[in-house]
Parts: C-alpha cells; structure tokens; sequence
C-alpha cells in the first residue's frame, strides 16, 4: 500500500483489482500477492502440483477439507492451508483447506477427473 500512496485514485483503485485478482488465484499470502515474480512461481507451481495429480497419489489429497495428516512428502503445500478450529466441545483442531477457492475448485475437478468413483466432492465440501 505504501508503494502507491504517490499515485492517483484510479492506479490505486488498478493495483488494489490486481491484488484481490491474485488473491483469488493464489490465497492470502503477501509475498506473493504484492510480489510479480513470487506471484508468477506460486501460479506456475500450483499448477504443476494440480496437473501431477494422478490416480496413484489422489488418495493425499482426499484429506483436504478433513481432520486427516496431510502427508507433507505426497501432496503438495501450494494447494492447501490448514485452518486452525475450535470444535463445539471447546477442543482445538486443524484441518486441511484448499488455499482459495479457485485453488479448490481446480483440485475438485482435477480429483474428480482421475477418481470419479468416490466420493471426492463429498469429502472436499464437508468442511468449507
């Protein structure tokens, strides 16, 4: 934001589009958001991540939108965030949530593309 302070309403008004835009791409996080070249490897890496999904490794990324480990060797960090819940008992708990919704939407069709027998939306949705 301090970067255009100097700049006049509508370039403000521009660069504040571009960043809810990126935001929507790629989640909340600043270094990306607010940087083009981290912005372009985020994009780059989150989609490499979605297309290397294939039937064999599917069942990793089943456990977004669950309570399930997210195991850090098989599925990629670029696609989700974990949330960090209070259950309705009191007790603290975090679960696995696509990075965006967009991100979200990509991985749904992308599961549902190579594992279209179970139940991918279910699991994905139950949480959001």
């Amino acid at each position: 934001a301090w970067r255009t302070r100097d700049t006049t309403e509508e370039e403000q008004a521009g660069y504040w589009r571009r960043v809810q835009r990126r935001m929507d791409d790629v989640g909340p996080i600043p270094r990306c958001i607010f940087d083009d070249d981290e912005y372009e490897t985020r994009v780059l890496g989150a989609n490499n991540a979605l297309v290397r999904i294939d039937a064999s490794n599917a069942v990793h990324y089943k456990t977004a939108g669950g309570m399930g480990m997210w195991p850090s060797n098989d599925a990629s960090h670029k696609l989700v965030k974990v949330v960090r819940l209070i259950t309705q008992s009191g007790f603290e708990a975090f679960v696995n949530l696509p990075a965006c919704f967009s991100l979200g939407i990509k991985l749904i069709a992308r599961l549902f593309e190579v594992d279209g027998e179970n139940d991918v939306i279910y699991r994905l949705l139950t949480n959001r």
